[in-house]
């Protein structure tokens, strides 16, 4: 381990002699991972502490220890302790106490002391691992403004975000409605060659909630054409191509088959009122692009034909509808399809608007006899 401490005169080299034996006997424990050896491993730390010879490497090893015997709160005490006596932690050991105590209710002072980290004159600076150790729980907490704002200070420190972190923000974009922000995100993960497929939904969602409807569809047309190896022909996919097709072998990694992304087009197109656009769309994910249009895929695409009172193309969908029930009731698949209390919704209230009143009853009361949600 190597750490920037003073000389230690000669008289303090048996003092630090002990503090490497009680580091290297409780590594031992710890890598022997035993809830006997882990206990032990965490007890040896009071001892140390009697003799006065605990350092950060002892107070680290410690608390990776408490760590993995659940007790993170544990842990997060011992940075207190470790405070209290003036003792000094390298990055790798205040990581180890961020996800603890991000992990035991000290969400945000383990945030507070993040930024405490980063402050100009700090002994140890953040590392990705400190950033990374927070990230997650504030994902999981739903602070999703706290989450963005690590994101953006992670970059402004020099440090580059792995992709795990990029479809965190682009969800926490989602969640807030920030679609511009997410659709930025998303392009820089392009950029930097980075699987970008799964944050499209997401980053497609966001634009929709931001009412982006334009740079959803662009997003979704450089999928289409990365997946189809096409040369990207929007905007969204282009910007510092290297010629050698390497953003789109980013996307090959990821199969083109998620209804979402499918989904959040649909919802886009539906908002445009592009009715025609949207059917045909629904009608061509199984046909041409191999993906199974879900509840949710024809609730849209019916919508969007009722609202723009095309009782022809709504027609048109039940029919796809019905034909696509029909193949999956072959694959004992229709129960799990048409439980939507959407999609029944959308069924009932467009048969009523396109003058077909006696139909919408007459599915209604079918439904009353089963034991559908509704």
């Amino acid at each position: 381990r190597a750490r920037l401490l003073p000389a230690a005169p000669a008289a303090g080299m048996a003092h630090a002699a002990d503090a490497d034996c009680f580091a290297q006997a409780m590594t031992a424990g710890l890598a022997d991972g035993s809830p006997e050896a882990l206990l032990a491993t965490a007890a040896l730390l009071q001892t140390a502490e009697r003799a006065g010879v605990a350092d950060g490497a002892v107070y680290g090893v410690a608390a990776q220890a408490n760590v993995r015997l659940g007790r993170r709160l544990e842990a997060w005490q011992l940075l207190q302790r470790a405070r209290a006596r003036g003792v000094e932690l390298i990055t790798l050991e205040m990581n180890v106490l961020l996800g603890a105590g991000a992990r035991c209710g000290q969400l945000l002072p383990a945030v507070a002391l993040l930024h405490e980290m980063r402050r100009s004159g700090s002994r140890v600076a953040p590392d990705v691992g400190s950033y990374d150790a927070l990230l997650f729980p504030l994902a999981s907490a739903g602070r999703f403004g706290e989450l963005l704002s690590l994101f953006d200070a992670m970059q402004k420190d020099g440090l580059a975000p792995i992709e795990p972190h990029y479809r965190l923000a682009i969800s926490a974009c989602a969640a807030r409605g920030e679609g511009a922000r997410a659709a930025a995100i998303l392009l820089r993960m392009q950029s930097r060659g980075m699987r970008y497929g799964q944050a499209a939904a997401a980053a497609m969602l966001a634009c929709n909630r931001e009412k982006r409807y334009t740079t959803t569809l662009d997003i979704f047309e450089a999928l289409r054409a990365a997946a189809s190896d096409a040369p990207p022909s929007v905007a969204f996919a282009g910007g510092g191509d290297d010629g050698d097709g390497a953003k789109r072998d980013a996307w090959k990694e990821e199969p083109f088959r998620s209804a979402y992304v499918f989904n959040a087009a649909l919802d886009a197109m539906r908002r445009l009122h592009r009715p025609t656009d949207a059917a045909e769309l629904l009608q061509a994910m199984r046909r041409v692009h191999g993906v199974a249009p879900d509840h949710a895929s024809f609730g849209i695409a019916l919508a969007s034909a009722r609202e723009a009172g095309d009782a022809r193309l709504f027609l048109e969908l039940l029919r796809t509808l019905c034909a696509e029930a029909g193949g999956r009731r072959g694959e004992g698949g229709r129960r799990g399809f048409l439980v939507s209390d959407r999609l029944h919704s959308e069924l009932v209230a467009g048969l009523g608007f396109f003058g077909e009143p006696r139909r919408a009853l007459r599915l209604l009361s079918q439904l009353l006899d089963t034991d559908l949600p509704l």
